[in-house]
């Protein structure tokens, strides 16, 4: 279409400053009558062809549903079989961790979706068998989650079960979670993997109901907050006396160690002891007390030890662990520890402490080097490594296929 602007005896004035006399401004409005009609005109049009795109995009719509209203019922998920649907139920469950009472999350969320999704969700006892608790910050709220976590675990069947329970940044130091206690050891029979962070010694107390053979499928443990902060400090360790279970393979410690923990020792795999590093507080253990206990593991295939470092260390009888191939010790400075432990089939160690130690060139892991040589794969976290030890570890180490060495903050104690 072509611009009104092409013959407007005022091109040369427009977008200027120039002033038009009263007869050139009587003119002007009479030669926009005609381009305004043309604006209104094509106004209109435009409005009649967004209704007819209006229509016609309603149409398309309505059409569209009805179209995938039908694929619907022929889509392949559709058809599929219930076993396939909980299979794929199932790969959605996170897979490092267990699930959570979160409706944004497997197995909650599936039962979310439709009428047949949450039938199969609910009958299928694998969604169910691994639960993980929150202790609430209030009283009022634990007798709710107690029932909640009762339906929970009674649609995982007969299946074993993987638990996990800690207790809520915010919760209250004196909070009494005996119901949920009490609801978790309904369901102890099938306890396989079981973590408890609480308190004190006395969260624990509805545990001393539980014998060792209440709990025969119970391989994992892990016990955080036996604690006694009340004189005389002594803790009651029959609470405990379902941690005698034959079947126990790992077990993982963050409290006071001791050899009254009922404990069958010698037949555990893995053992952790003291600070775990996903938590922010470090607990250690004795020197002295760990070799006791690991002379009691024959069969110990990897450890995990948070140490004091106080003092020097008595002389010890030799600590051997034939089946050992995998140890963490952190924050321990001590010749005499390492050169207790005889490691004939050690593959993979890692060492971290931030102890001040004076003399850079002091390699006080030495003596475990020098009798387990067929490590393969070493981790320093130090605040300090000089060449002369760094040398030492590599020869030391003749069959080293991997090293790490992480600088961390050096501090004149623990922190």
């Amino acid at each position: 279409m072509e611009s009104p602007c092409i013959n407007t005896p005022y091109r040369d004035l427009l977008h200027t400053n120039a002033i038009p006399s009263s007869a050139e401004c009587q003119h002007i409005h009479e030669l926009l009558v005609g381009p305004r009609k043309q604006v209104v005109n094509i106004t209109d049009e435009i409005e009649r062809l967004q209704g007819l795109i209006g229509d016609l995009t309603k149409k398309r719509d309505h059409l569209n549903q009805f179209i995938d209203a039908h694929l619907a019922l022929v889509s392949p998920a559709r058809r599929l079989p219930e076993d396939i649907i909980a299979e794929i139920f199932t790969a959605a469950l996170p897979s490092d961790r267990n699930a959570v009472m979160s409706g944004a999350e497997a197995p909650l969320l599936l039962s979310h979706i439709c009428s047949a999704w949450r039938r199969l969700a609910l009958y299928t006892p694998r969604l169910w068998a691994t639960l993980h608790i929150v202790i609430p910050f209030t009283p009022s709220k634990l007798e709710e989650m107690a029932e909640f976590v009762h339906t929970w675990l009674s649609r995982s069947g007969s299946l074993p079960l993987s638990i996990s329970m800690v207790r809520s940044r915010t919760a209250e130091v004196d909070l009494d979670v005996s119901k949920l206690l009490e609801t978790l050891i309904r369901f102890g029979g099938r306890w396989k993997h079981l973590h408890l962070l609480l308190l004190s010694h006395r969260s624990f107390a509805p545990l001393a109901t539980l014998a060792a053979d209440d709990v025969p499928l119970l391989q994992s443990l892990v016990i955080d907050g036996f604690w006694n902060r009340e004189p005389p400090y002594a803790l009651d360790w029959n609470i405990m006396s379902f941690t005698g279970t034959r079947g126990l393979l790992r077990l993982s410690l963050r409290q006071p160690l001791s050899s009254d923990f009922p404990v069958r020792w010698h037949q555990l795999r893995h053992l952790s002891i003291g600070h775990d590093p996903g938590h922010s507080k470090r607990v250690f253990a004795k020197a002295g007390e760990v070799l006791a206990v690991l002379r009691q593991c024959p069969d110990l295939e990897t450890c995990n030890l948070a140490l004091q470092s106080h003092g020097p260390l008595r002389v010890q009888a030799p600590c051997q662990l034939d089946k050992l191939w995998q140890l963490c010790v952190t924050d321990v400075y001590s010749p005499e520890f390492f050169r207790t432990l005889v490691l004939p089939n050690l593959r993979s160690f890692e060492y971290s402490s931030a102890t001040f130690i004076p003399d850079a060139d002091a390699l006080t892991f030495a003596p475990l080097l020098a009798s387990a040589r067929h490590i393969e794969r070493l981790s320093l976290g130090v605040s300090s490594l000089g060449t002369s030890a760094l040398v030492e570890t590599l020869r030391l180490t003749p069959m080293l296929q991997e090293l790490t060495i992480r600088w961390v903050v050096r501090s004149l104690g623990r922190d």
